[in-house]
């Protein structure tokens, strides 16, 4: 996923927090220490064979992107179970699955999963996310590098099934291409960037708005 994706683009949208204050609790996101996200190594299994006996099967290896060629078989995030609760702390679980989604759709350009709980009103998530990354696949390119780090810095509750959540987040610098050593597109990190979530519960979170703005601090 390129910066059309997700930064570039949505940085256009200014927003300012105004609810400092209202905190119901904060925690830490980050992509590559979740058990969603971690790449699974080779392992075997075991599998009957039709005489009786048993024999190891490997199970598909994690690769990721490099100059080469897009990654592959990268694991799909797992919603825990807290992320499914109607709390300020299910609404946070689930904002965590989120960001795991979006480092996922940035690798894969499939956005199936995240498709699933994102609103249709949520027009930013449609522009930076899901849009680019359909168009990528249809192009064939891939990227390499730009993993999003998020640090949800508070938690704010307006009525029992809404919940705002604002982040601080970072990315890895990267790069895009659509054949084997030949860059298309090159990208800074990004610097810490306010990001903030808003999500809604009916059976089930999906975020209904997010809005970026730069940390001016």
């Amino acid at each position: 996923m390129n910066t059309r994706k997700f930064v570039n683009v949505v940085l256009v949208a200014a927003f300012s927090i105004a609810l400092a204050g209202c905190t119901l609790g904060s925690s830490e996101s980050d992509p590559s220490s979740t058990s969603s996200t971690t790449p699974p190594t080779a392992s075997s299994g075991i599998a009957a064979s039709s005489d009786g006996t048993t024999k190891t099967e490997d199970k598909p290896k994690y690769r990721p992107a490099d100059e080469k060629g897009p990654a592959e078989n990268v694991p799909l995030p797992k919603m825990p179970d807290e992320a499914k609760k109607n709390s300020p702390s299910g609404a946070e679980a689930f904002v965590k699955y989120y960001v795991d989604l979006i480092n996922y759709v940035s690798e894969t350009n499939d956005t199936k999963e995240i498709k699933k709980v994102t609103s249709r009103h949520c027009k930013e998530c449609a522009i930076s996310i899901i849009d680019p990354a359909d168009y990528s696949k249809k192009i064939n390119e891939w990227q390499v590098g730009g993993k999003y780090k998020f640090t949800i810095i508070d938690t704010y509750q307006p009525e029992k099934s809404n919940v705002i959540i604002t982040t601080i987040f970072t990315s890895t610098p990267f790069r895009t291409y659509q054949n084997p050593k030949e860059v298309i597109g090159e990208y800074s990190k990004v610097s810490p960037t306010y990001g903030t979530f808003q999500v809604r519960f009916n059976d089930g979170w999906k975020v209904t708005e997010f809005l970026v703005t730069d940390n001016k601090s």
